[in-house]
Order: C-alpha cells, then sequence, then structure tokens
C-alpha cells in the first residue's frame, strides 16, 4: 500500500479574474505571456523555489485529495545523483515547469508556451545557483537532486528529459532542491532548530509517479543533508495539500510549524479566490 501524491507541486491561483485579458492571436499571445513573466521574475529572490500564481485555470490545490490503494505499478529502477550539467539542468527545469503548470487541454498551446518559457527561466536560475553555491564562502549550501532511469523503461517520456548516460540514454524522471540555509525568501514559517536544510521545487514525471520515485529522492536529500552535518530538514507545503501532507507523514516528517488564516490573508496569499486557504505548514523530517 502506498499514499498517492497526485501532483507534487502547488499552484496559488490569484484572486483577481484575468479572462479580459486574454489575447486574441497567437502573435499577441506569446507577447502576452513573456512581458508578464520578464515582469514578474524581476522580483524574484534566491534561493529560488518554484511557485504558480497563474491567472488561468490551471492546477487547483482543491482538487488535490489523498488517496491509499494497492499500487499499481511496480517500484521503478532509478538511480539519483546530484545535477551538474547543462543537460541535466535543462531536463530537470523543464520537467519542473511541466509539473508545476498545468493547463487544461482547451489551453494547451498557450501551456506548452507558458512551459517552454519557464523552463528556461529556471534552467537559468539554476546554473546561477550552481555557481553561487561554488563559489560563495558561506555556510550556505545548495544542490540539484535528479532521479533518472533508463529511457528504454519509459518509451513515452518527453524527449526533452532525455539525458545522456553512461549506459545510453537515461530520463530524468524526478528533481529537487536541498537548501542548507536559514531561511528561504518569501516563505513565512522558519525552522526552529539550528543549521537547517530545506527541501524545495520536488516534482515528479507523470509517467513515473506512484512508482517510488519521490521516496528514493527524499533518501538521497537526507544522506546530503547528513554529510552537511545539518541539525533539521524541513519541507514546505500548504495547510490543504493533504496527498503532499500525508505523502510527507508517510516518509516520516511531522508538522513544525503552521500558519493561521490570519497570517495568511495578511500576506495576501489566497487559493481559488478564497483568503487565507493559501496558508502553509513547515513539516520536519523526524527521522534526522
Amino acid at each position: 500500500m502506498e499514499t498517492l501524491l497526485r501532483a507534487d507541486c502547488i499552484c496559488v491561483r490569484s484572486c483577481g479574474d484575468s479572462s479580459s485579458l486574454r489575447p486574441r492571436s497567437p502573435l499577441r499571445l506569446k507577447f502576452y505571456i513573456v512581458s508578464r513573466l520578464q515582469h514578474r521574475d524581476k522580483q524574484r529572490r534566491r534561493p529560488h523555489e518554484v511557485s504558480c500564481h497563474a491567472e488561468s485555470a490551471g492546477f487547483h490545490q482543491s482538487r488535490m485529495v489523498a488517496e491509499t490503494r494497492a499500487n499499481k505499478y511496480p517500484p521503478l529502477d532509478v538511480s539519483v545523483r546530484h545535477a551538474e550539467q547543462d543537460p541535466e539542468l535543462q531536463a530537470a527545469a523543464l520537467l519542473r515547469a511541466q509539473t508545476f503548470y498545468v493547463y487544461p487541454p482547451e489551453r494547451k498551446f498557450a501551456g506548452e508556451l507558458h512551459q517552454l518559457v519557464m523552463a528556461e527561466n529556471e534552467f537559468q536560475l539554476l546554473r546561477q545557483q550552481q555557481l553561487d553555491d561554488r563559489l560563495s564562502s558561506s555556510n550556505q549550501k545548495f544542490v540539484c537532486i535528479i532521479a533518472v532511469c533508463a529511457a528504454a523503461s519509459l518509451p513515452d517520456i518527453e524527449a526533452g528529459l532525455l539525458v545522456d548516460g553512461a549506459e545510453g540514454k537515461e530520463a530524468v524522471v524526478g528533481s529537487m532542491d536541498l537548501w542548507a540555509t536559514r531561511a528561504l525568501p518569501d516563505e513565512y514559517l522558519r525552522g526552529s532548530r539550528q543549521n537547517p536544510a530545506y527541501i524545495a521545487n520536488m516534482c515528479v514525471a507523470a509517467e513515473a509517479r506512484r512508482r517510488q520515485v519521490g521516496g528514493v529522492m527524499l533518501e538521497a536529500a537526507r544522506s546530503t543533508a547528513r554529510a552537511w552535518g545539518v541539525g533539521a530538514m524541513y519541507v514546505h507545503t500548504m495547510a490543504v495539500n493533504e496527498a503532499a501532507r500525508q505523502f510527507y507523514a508517510a516518509a516520516g516528517f511531522v508538522v513544525e510549524k503552521e500558519e493561521s488564516s490570519n497570517e495568511a490573508h495578511y500576506r495576501g496569499h489566497c487559493l481559488d479566490g478564497v483568503e487565507g486557504r493559501g496558508r502553509t505548514v513547515l513539516l520536519r523530517d523526524a527521522t534526522l
């Protein structure tokens, strides 16, 4: 038995309705999306944690339902490593864009364009974060962790997720960041333990879900955290995200802090147009 995690991301929808702003042609659509994304990216800070404030009808937090049922698929034979080369970072960035920015079928064109733009932005951020980590003299550490499998085991996987491996083509089916830092920017809740580490941007390819990829990546994060000598490992999730909370609880995480509805309201966090539903929970890995 396993807890099914239907999605590995959180998409916070803005309270406003932007239907009147939709462009009517592909050219205007491209200009509209790129302009808005460039404006938003100017305000982003590192350490970076992807979130989606989409005005479109994409992924909804309220639709996430945790289910417990028998395994339908056997575990996927994956290996986990730190992403070092550009092709690995590009594949990880594309996987995040496809996971965190989901569109309905009727908006496929806009969705694919948006995902490509966000994948390129994420790739550049990953490269910069990796460079900063190598040159930094502070105690802050960063690593991008990826899970890969033989490409032949997933013949329908997206071509952009394929990389060259030691024994042929491999598919990047999972990705996550691990930060050793006092706090992540834009996150209200901070861990109370000294020398903490934070998990961010954890995602699994649709073709590899429910095959224990997430659990394998968590074990890799634990090994890295122990090697760094951190005092605790944390992850943020939404309070209403029961699927993610059950997934992490099954992996040994416990609730350390939980934001109140008033706190979320004052920070302007809403979900599906409801103020206060976007409140955050901080989970701590009790196995470390």
